[in-house]
């Protein structure tokens, strides 16, 4: 019975030391990247495109990268106008509300 009890003693205490050593990578993994300086972005894009493709395939792949970066933001501006609408509604209702209390008191 004793024997069980330190094997699981054992198995236990590994088991939250790799559990430990994991999660204190994990952390230090995202705390440690930085984010990456813009020059450096376009150069390391640079060398990508120039590594593996000719100089047609460049152009498309920047003309694609282009249009879908603008949809993208398209995208994100009716998001974003959409939220400042719905916001603007609940504006106006609680600005009623707050009028109507008032008028009762």
């Amino acid at each position: 019975m004793r024997t069980s009890k330190s094997a699981f003693k054992k198995n236990f205490n590994l088991l939250f030391y790799t559990l430990k050593r994991k999660l204190k990578n994990k952390f230090e993994d995202f705390t440690k990247q930085e984010p990456m300086m813009k020059a450096e972005a376009v150069e390391k894009t640079l060398y990508l495109l120039r590594r593996d493709f000719d100089m047609a395939d460049q152009n498309d792949i920047v003309i694609t990268l282009v249009k879908r970066l603008h949809d993208r933001r398209e995208a994100d501006l009716i998001k974003l106008q959409e939220q400042m609408d719905m916001m603007k509604k609940q504006s106006e209702r609680l600005k009623e509300k707050v009028v109507l209390n008032l008028n009762n008191l």
